[in-house]
């Protein structure tokens, strides 16, 4: 009997020193808990503080200067956002697939496109490759909205690579202005006065922009281009040239500061030479002008032939861009009134429809010069009356659609 209570009450010893070294135990383990408590408070704290921070998130408009490509004669424009607390670092760009070896899903509307958040070295590995000078200019918004454009940009960068090529919707520079007045939500960019360059339509702001150096690549661009281009609803829906944003919103304001600053930071030296061709579409035109001209004192009609071969290759570009194809601005072209596949198709009676054809012709021309805006590259006009020439040189080309058989 005493052996049984020996060891119950050793037992019970024995319980009790585990439940006093347990409570020993969380006794000395509290003031650890309430420290690591108040740290994550204070942590907590300070980072709330720290995302209230002016310079939490840096953002820059990038501009890059035009490039020899298709794509690029207006030059390139993104959104650098920077966040040094957390080593973050990242370029948003608007991309699309290889268009110039891709001319097929290019012109049928089916090239793909998608925001890529890139790093610093990637995004200039290329302009730096291509001699491409890059500049940017820091924003100066409010800190909710810096974050704000962040999430935009994350989400944009989360669809991907697969939206369909818009060079409308989501060309660079419209595009940044649109993610930017998402990002500011209630808040209005307060535009300054608009130089009067802004009263002109987005081919003719093309046109003076890019122009002068890349002559051939306009003339690609705004013959692919439609009616469309030549009105739009709102003034902001002209800012498609990155130079020309970065100009407007230097001098806009939100809430109360200029949005954008008057420095440019130097990321890339321009170390390109681009020269503008000595052959250009207007010289082209004109000679075939002239071509035309000389077909009236010859009988050959191998000129003929090739004048419109012209003017038939151009309008099967229109008639599948305006029929077959889904890319933007595409639904009419002023083109197609003397360039289309017609001519060439009933050619053979060109002795009934010769001459009522050259008078249309010669009257689109007088409306194409006489429009106050210019809505066809002038070099197409010229083209044009080339062929209105060549129609009435043919207009006493007799065919008889029914001529009597011959005995044999």
């Amino acid at each position: 009997m005493q052996s049984r209570v020996g060891k119950t009450g050793y037992k019970q010893k024995t319980t009790k020193r585990i439940v006093y070294i347990f409570i020993l135990l969380l006794l000395a383990a509290c003031p650890q808990a309430i420290k690591a408590q108040e740290k994550q408070e204070i942590d907590s704290a300070r980072q709330a503080e720290l995302w209230q921070q002016p310079d939490f998130v840096r953002a820059y408009y990038v501009v890059a200067e035009p490039g020899g490509a298709l794509y690029s004669v207006f030059g390139h424009a993104c959104l650098h956002l920077v966040c040094p607390a957390y080593d973050l670092d990242y370029f948003f760009s608007y991309e699309s697939e290889d268009a110039a070896s891709r001319l097929f899903k290019f012109f049928s509307g089916n090239l793909q496109m998608g925001m890529r958040a890139l790093k610093a070295e990637e995004y200039l590995k290329e302009f730096a490759e291509l001699g491409r000078g890059v500049k940017e200019y820091e924003l100066n918004l409010p800190i909710d909205v810096k974050r704000e454009l962040w999430r935009v940009l994350d989400e944009k960068a989360m669809e991907g690579m697969a939206l369909p090529y818009d060079f409308e919707a989501r060309g660079c520079a419209y595009s940044c202005v649109a993610m930017l007045e998402e990002a500011l939500g209630e808040k209005k960019i307060e535009y300054g006065v608009w130089s009067p360059r802004f009263n002109r339509t987005r081919r003719e702001i093309a046109n003076d922009f890019a122009h002068p150096e890349y002559p051939w690549d306009f003339l690609l661009i705004t013959s692919v281009v439609g009616f469309e281009y030549d009105r739009v609803d709102t003034i902001i829906e002209k800012l498609l040239v990155p130079t020309e944003v970065a100009e407007v919103w230097q001098n806009a304001k939100v809430d109360g500061e200029y949005l954008l600053s008057r420095d440019a930071h130097y990321l890339l030296p321009s170390t390109q030479h681009h020269q503008a061709p000595w052959f250009t579409p207007m010289m082209a035109a004109l000679l075939i002008l002239i071509l035309a001209i000389v077909a009236l004192f010859i009988k050959k009609p191998y000129i003929d032939w090739l004048i419109l071969g012209i003017v038939t290759l151009v309008g099967v570009v229109e008639t599948y861009l305006v029929v077959f194809s889904t890319l933007p601005c595409t639904s009419w072209h002023w083109l197609l009134i003397p360039f289309n596949i017609l001519p060439a198709i009933c050619w053979k009676w060109r002795h009934y429809w010769s001459l009522p054809y050259a008078v249309i012709i010669g009257l689109w021309a007088m409306c194409m010069l006489a429009c106050p805006h210019q809505l066809v590259d002038y070099s197409m006009v010229i083209i044009a009356l080339a062929f209105m020439i060549i129609l009435i040189n043919n207009r006493n080309n007799n065919i008889n659609l029914f001529p009597r058989r011959g005995k044999v």
